[in-house]
Parts: C-alpha cells; structure tokens; sequence
C-alpha cells in the first residue's frame, strides 16, 4: 500500500482531521541514513509531523522546515516539506517532497523497562525546536506567524518599551539608573524593578504607546 495523506472536516466544520501513512516514508529513510531503530522511530515521527504540518500550507511553492536539537543522543534533526499539488482530502505522499537527517542516526538506546517500547524520547532528550515556513505571500499569506513559540521577541519587545517610555518617553527613569540596575541585577536603584514588572507595557497586552524620537 502506497503512503497517502488524508485531510477532512466533521462537526459541521468544527473539527479538523489530517492524517498520513508514512511506512514506506519512514523505510526510505531508514534505508538511506542506516538508522537504528530508535532512531528511525524518532525521525520518522519528525517526518511524519512535518507532513502533516505542511498539509495546511496555502501555496505549492511554500516549504516548511524544523530544525530539533535535543541534548540525547541522537543529537539534533532537520526535516524539510513542500506538497507540490493541492491534493484534495486525500491523496498519494509521492506528490509530496519531504526529506530530513539526524546528526548520529546510529544512536541507539535499550527499549524502556517499563513498557518494552522504543526510548524515543531518552534518544532526543530535552531541548528546543524551530519551526519556520517559507512562503509566497504575493498574494497575502495565510498565517501571520507559524510553528512554536518563545520568549525572545516578546523580552525584547517589553525592554524597547520599557526604554521608549521610561527613558524617553517621560524621562522618569534616567538611562544611567537603568544601565546600573540592568547591570547589578536590581541591587542598584531596587525601586526600579517593581515599576519595570508590575507597570511597564507589555508585548500583547493592548497598550498603545506614543511615538518617540530615540535620537534625543
């Protein structure tokens, strides 16, 4: 049976189904890395994920990649998607190109005591994943952003606005004081912080700013 991916929609439109059959994807990927079998589960999952994602991009020319880096042994994998027709509800995965690698697909570990089956989770352990999507917005993207999440732009964001308001905006915190609390961790000018956490705007929160000139 040939690997297909299925899409559908019930409860009168509330609910959305993808689903995928990736043996022979898998196997492919197995054949050519020479993974192990832990491996091969671990970045099979990764394929799979990365299909079923991709699914509901808008464009045939939009390609979606993730990037794992975990501290296990298997070390870090990539996966790349692009669904080259927009198949319907379902249709053949030899209409889509997908491929992926792992840094040490020998890595291996003993099956988990406690239920026999494979350690995919000890094999990547703990660490991050990016997800980014590299689209035609010509014609107006579908998603405003895509994939997980951190905190990043969001503490960048609220520093800016702290500076923006505090600094140059009412000019009640000078830009010295805030460089030496910034510096000593709050233990110099310790009053700052409260007013920092509790007052200052925040990425998301809906509070408008007024514009100001950062060259004063």
């Amino acid at each position: 049976m040939k690997d297909i991916l299925i899409s559908g929609i019930a409860a009168d439109g509330y609910l959305r189904v993808i689903g995928a059959e990736t043996t022979q994807l898998v196997e492919d990927a197995r054949l050519t890395h020479n993974t192990s079998a832990t491996a091969t589960a671990a970045l099979g999952r990764m394929l799979t994920g990365t299909v079923l994602m991709a699914k509901e991009m808008k464009n045939e020319t939009d390609k979606l990649t993730i990037q794992l880096k975990g501290k296990g042994p298997i070390g870090g994998m990539a996966t790349v998607c692009r669904i080259r027709t927009k198949n319907g509800a379902a249709g053949a995965l030899d209409k889509v190109f997908v491929k992926g690698y792992a840094d040490h697909p020998h890595a291996d570990l003993p099956t988990r005591e406690s239920d026999g089956k494979l350690d995919v989770g000890g094999l990547v352990g703990k660490g991050f994943m990016n997800v980014m999507m590299d689209c035609d917005i010509y014609e107006g993207g579908k998603y405003n952003n895509f994939g997980i999440h951190g905190t990043g732009i969001a503490t960048a964001a609220d520093s800016l606005a702290v500076i923006s308001k505090y600094v140059f905006g009412d000019k009640s915190i000078p830009a010295k004081n805030l460089l030496e609390a910034v510096d000593s961790d709050f233990e110099q000018h310790p009053e700052i912080l409260p007013k920092l956490r509790f007052e200052s705007p925040k990425m998301g929160n809906t509070f408008s700013m007024p514009a100001c000139n950062l060259g004063e």
